[in-house]
């Protein structure tokens, strides 16, 4: 198990979406973005997802819907 060190929660960057198969069912889909391992990672795996510091919270959050309601 990993945590960030001094945080007791942490946000991944990642994408929601939702599209219509052929028969127009709504399915719902989410991805978490990732890049390159830091040294802690690097040793177990070649990707990692990105971590968002606190300060970017809203602007992801916010920044993304606003984007997308233009």
């Amino acid at each position: 198990m990993y945590s960030v060190k001094k945080r007791k929660t942490f946000m991944f960057a990642g994408l929601f979406s939702v599209w219509k198969n052929d028969k127009g069912e709504e399915i719902p889909t989410f991805t978490i973005i990732t890049t390159v391992p830091n040294k802690l990672i690097a040793d177990i795996h070649t990707r990692m997802p990105v971590i968002l510091s606190e300060k970017h919270y809203e602007q992801w959050l916010i920044g993304s819907l606003m984007k997308l309601t233009s």
